[in-house]
């Protein structure tokens, strides 16, 4: 499905810290997400596609998400 951006739905990324804000509802919208996550909060670590602790982590994890499997 595409939408405004004519990007497929499976090449969507979502990237955040937050994960009550962010990376929660981003999971439930079946949307693939990095979590930023550079405060150690503890949250759930499988529901995210991945987890990152820093921004300069971000390009690989990207490489890494959407790269045929």
């Amino acid at each position: 499905m595409r939408h405004y951006t004519r990007v497929a739905h499976d090449n969507w990324v979502h990237v955040a810290c937050s994960w009550f804000h962010d990376i929660a509802p981003a999971c439930e919208l079946g949307i693939k997400c990095i979590w930023l996550d550079r405060d150690g909060t503890g949250e759930d670590l499988s529901a995210a596609s991945l987890r990152i602790t820093s921004a300069a982590d971000l390009p690989n994890a990207v490489r890494q998400l959407l790269s045929p499997s």
